[in-house]
């Protein structure tokens, strides 16, 4: 568990005790058409100029300055004090969950802090009531956010909560998460945070897990009066750059964010209205930031690797690609990711009978791959948000598991991408289907079968408690669904019984 809960903690019991108002910044600066650009340039090559929400401000790939896998990289500059991101979705999960505790989740996940306020019995006076309590919670971030590298010296970006979780007092109140610039950060710098906040450097948090820690060189910025440095990065930037928005935008911040920050305060934090989507784009209404056409890769990201018994009855479970839902040229890539030299397919498991050691757990289990226990959980950057399937939304885009067969019918680009080795999840990528212009609700084409209801009610419950903005459809089509289920099951029922 990567700890940054100290200073989140302190500024989230300061919004409690304050309730006073602070107004936003608007602005019209625009960016380059392609949506890759340096928003801070002035639209060389006579391109078209859209918004700055359009634009991408970082962005997930692999790292090519040094040995850490995947990193985040910041797309544009960046001031002491600015937001960098904002967790499109925060999923709170209990203290303790084996979901977290023995999977690869607990070296990705955050703290975050619940407090609770018991009412008081009917026997008891107003006065009476108990003092409130703080739970300790995970917070599963789904965005860059849990995919930023640790730097034991000088991290740039420091774990943040922006809000407070809803009230009878604030029932309108939200609870995002996110990211901060510590110092001022120029494009093309990889950004890095702290996991454990300690005098250590994370030294402590590395060595519980067995993993040798890296201290990344603190390397310039890709300087852009070099023509072949700064060529460089534009390519990178054009290849791993999202066209997704999800998450948090203007109307919540303005109308249900800004009005918990005091202004008579100084914030440890700020933005730029203009970089936030006009609309909210939460869980299932992730949407095109800028036109695509057919064939558009919309992201390149990764999926973790997770277990099926480990991960039912979470909050988690409506959000994983299961195995039986995923198609077969899916299927068929995980195989080929496990039959390959190195085999890269890695289910991590810790517990008590490993002594909380990492190891893996699919090719350890006696030789029983059990695939079907296989879960993808597409938790950094946006295609997670996305909606999947069902008789009321046709697909309008198609989910790639890498290593691709020869035979996709698809275009294959970015070698970079196929070849990468990842230790512990495999890379995923969305590919327009059809032809859609900005703003276009984006539909997944994979079904969603596995998650039972009380699972949805769970995730349900905290997207409620944390205020976050998301699809009623997302729930309304799954309750649907079930319904058509258990009618075709009463129905066939139905009709054995007067067969026999």
């Amino acid at each position: 568990m990567r700890v940054g809960t100290f200073r989140m903690l302190s500024f989230f019991l300061f919004l409690i005790a304050a309730g006073a108002r602070v107004f936003g910044v608007s602005a019209t600066a625009t960016v380059n058409r392609d949506g890759n650009g340096n928003a801070d340039d002035a639209g060389p090559n006579n391109l078209p100029l859209i918004p700055p929400w359009q634009q991408c401000s970082v962005f997930i790939a692999p790292t090519t300055r040094t040995n850490l896998n995947w990193g985040v990289f910041a797309n544009r500059n960046f001031s002491l004090g600015e937001i960098v991101d904002i967790s499109p979705l925060t999923v709170p999960i209990p203290d303790g969950t084996n979901a977290i505790e023995r999977s690869v989740l607990n070296d990705y996940v955050y703290g975050y802090m619940r407090i609770i306020q018991k009412e008081p019995q009917q026997h008891q006076r107003q006065r009476q009531r108990q003092r409130p309590f703080i739970q300790k919670l995970y917070s599963v971030l789904f965005g860059p956010d849990m995919f930023y590298n640790h730097h034991p010296v000088q991290p740039n970006i420091e774990f943040t909560t922006f809000g407070r979780e809803p009230s009878k007092d604030l029932p309108g109140a939200v609870n995002p998460q996110g990211f901060v610039a510590k110092r001022n950060i120029q494009r093309g710098e990889e950004l890095f945070t702290s996991y454990n906040g300690k005098d250590d450097g994370g030294k402590d948090w590395f060595q519980r897990r067995g993993i040798l820690m890296e201290t990344p060189p603190l390397l310039p910025a890709l300087s852009m009066d070099d023509k072949d440095d700064g060529n460089i990065f534009d390519r990178h930037s054009k290849e791993f750059c999202s066209k997704i928005y999800s998450g948090l935008g203007l109307p919540s911040w303005k109308d249900r964010l800004l009005p918990l920050l005091p202004k008579e305060y100084k914030l440890p934090f700020y933005t730029d209205l203009k970089w936030l989507a006009p609309s909210d784009a939460g869980l299932g209404d992730a949407k095109t930031k800028i036109g695509v056409r057919k064939g558009d890769r919309l992201e390149v990201s990764t999926a973790l690797v997770l277990s099926h018994e480990f991960t039912k009855n979470t909050a988690l479970m409506p959000l994983v690609y299961a195995w039986n839902d995923l198609h077969e040229d899916h299927q068929q890539a995980l195989r080929r990711l496990h039959a390959s030299q190195n085999d890269n397919l890695h289910l991590q498991y810790q517990g008590p009978d490993t002594s909380w050691t990492p190891i893996n757990n699919f090719t350890n289990d006696n030789n029983n791959h059990n695939f079907k226990d296989l879960v993808l959980f597409p938790v950094a950057g946006n295609i997670g948000m996305v909606r999947r399937r069902t008789s009321t939304f046709d697909a309008n885009c198609r989910l790639i598991v890498y290593p691709r067969s020869n035979n996709d019918g698809i275009e294959h680009d970015g070698a970079s991408i196929g070849l990468l080795q990842q230790p512990v999840g495999v890379t995923i990528e969305l590919i327009a289907t059809k032809d859609m212009d900005e703003s276009t609700t984006l539909v997944l084409d994979l079904v969603e079968s596995v998650a039972t209801p009380t699972e949805y009610k769970l995730l349900f419950s905290e997207l409620k408690l944390t205020g976050q903005p998301f699809a009623r459809e997302f729930f309304r089509d799954r309750r649907r669904i079930r319904i058509q289920q258990q009618q075709r099951t009463t129905t066939t029922t139905s009709s054995l019984n007067e067969e026999l």
